[in-house]
C-alpha cells in the first residue's frame, strides 16, 4: 500500500509540474497535495524537505504558502516539516 502512496504521490507532483506550463488549472492543488502525500508515507521526503526548508528560505516561503492554501488539515503535513527553529506565523 505504502507503494501505491508514494506512485500517487510523484503521479500528483508531476501531473502539478505539467499544469505550472499548460493552461490546466489546479497546478498548486495537485503540487500540494503531491507534496503533502509523500511526506506523509516516507520519512525520508519529510526529513529531505525539512533540511531545504532550512537552507533555503525562499523555498521555505513557497512551502508556508502552500501551507496556508491547503488549509489546516490537509496542510498538516507540510507544517510538521518546518525547521525546528521556526516559530508559528
Amino acid at each position: 500500500m505504502r507503494i501505491v502512496l508514494i506512485l500517487a504521490g510523484f503521479l500528483l507532483l508531476l501531473v502539478g509540474l505539467i499544469s505550472m506550463v499548460t493552461p490546466i488549472p489546479g497546478s498548486t492543488f495537485f503540487i500540494a497535495s503531491g507534496s503533502a502525500l509523500l511526506i506523509c508515507t516516507s520519512q525520508r521526503v519529510a526529513n529531505w524537505v525539512q533540511r531545504a526548508r532550512t537552507r533555503h528560505t525562499r523555498f521555505n516561503k513557497t512551502v508556508i504558502w502552500l501551507e496556508n492554501k491547503m488549509g489546516e488539515r490537509l496542510g498538516a503535513p507540510m507544517r510538521r516539516t518546518r525547521p525546528t527553529d521556526q516559530t508559528d506565523s
